[in-house]
């Protein structure tokens, strides 16, 4: 059960973000009335290895003109091979 001052760790795709409870609510709400009840105290060496890793990584994939789009062959085998490289010890 969470209560006021909960400190909740939330760890995701080997990144580990803390929060803390200020406010609780009945229902679902939007982001901007969210964002007021609770605190971020994720280290910031948490937040720059979120940032290194996502630098340059914001641009679509790069096909050459004419040559259609991929096939689900195609996209799986580019999938694998992203996981291969990226994998933060998920398995």
């Amino acid at each position: 059960m969470v209560d006021l001052g909960y400190h909740l760790i939330v760890s995701k795709n080997g990144y580990n973000f803390e929060f803390e409870v200020l406010k609780l609510i009945d229902k679902r709400v939007g982001a901007p009335l969210a964002v007021e009840c609770y605190t971020d105290h994720t280290p910031e060496e948490e937040l720059h290895k979120y940032e290194r890793w996502f630098i340059g990584k914001a641009r679509p994939e790069f096909r050459d003109k004419g040559t259609g789009r991929p096939t689900k062959k195609d996209r799986r085998t580019l999938e694998d091979y992203k996981g291969e490289m990226y994998n933060f010890g998920e398995d």
